[in-house]
């Protein structure tokens, strides 16, 4: 009887790589998580301003009230959007507000300068 049981063999190892599959995935899982949350607040902030948009931004928003100050604004922030079609426009229009620059006392900006200057500065807003 004792001959029969000399065919059983020991115990052997099966290796198990399931701990190092799970360790991957969750590693996996997180870098993958944590790339999305920093393209979501990314995203979330915006894009900064350039220094054009900054500039049209203060164009449409110039005070005509204060016409020394807009002359000076028009004249300042315009020079970014010019091209062949518009710097004779532009030249014009700055020689119109000279009357308003460079001195202590000023006049109220005439209405038609003004409107000149508003549909020069809605002309840079299409391009």
């Amino acid at each position: 009887m004792n001959e029969e049981l000399k065919d059983i063999k020991g115990l052997v190892e099966i290796p198990d790589i399931s701990f190092i599959v799970f360790v991957l995935v969750v590693g996996f899982v997180l870098i993958i998580l944590s790339t999305l949350i920093y393209l979501f607040i990314k995203g979330k902030r915006g894009k900064k301003a350039t220094k054009k948009q900054i500039m049209l931004q203060s164009l449409k928003t110039l005070d005509f009230s204060d016409a020394k100050n807009s002359a000076y604004i028009f004249t300042k922030n315009c020079h970014l959007f010019l091209d062949e079609t518009n710097q004779k426009r532009y030249n014009d229009i700055c020689d119109k507000l000279e009357i308003y620059k460079y001195k202590k006392d000023i006049p109220l900006m005439d209405k038609y300068t003004k409107q000149e200057m508003i549909e020069f500065i809605s002309e840079l807003h299409d391009k």
